[in-house]
């Protein structure tokens, strides 16, 4: 669940958006937007994650990275803009 907006971020958002409502396409292709995500899993049980590098056999011995009675968090970052690949 994530947290409500205080009224100072609201107020932000709407100058950020006053501020650019004659903006073109072209001129928001210049704009890079990102976000982030936060996953967490709680220890459950006997519950065991692998993680592996891409390329790699999903259920090769050596990814078998386990994880055991903690807490496994990630954050996952992402990020675009209209001009493509080359922002």
């Amino acid at each position: 669940m994530r947290p409500r907006l205080k009224v100072e971020h609201l107020k932000a958002r709407m100058q950020w958006a006053l501020t650019r409502k004659d903006w073109t396409a072209e001129d928001f292709q210049q704009v890079i937007y990102s976000d982030e995500c936060s996953l967490e899993q709680q220890p459950v049980g006997q519950q065991r994650w692998a993680f592996s590098m891409l390329g790699q056999k999903r259920w090769q011995v050596d990814c078998d990275n386990s994880v055991k009675h903690r807490q496994v968090k990630l954050m996952v970052r992402g990020c675009f803009c209209g001009s493509g690949m080359d922002c």
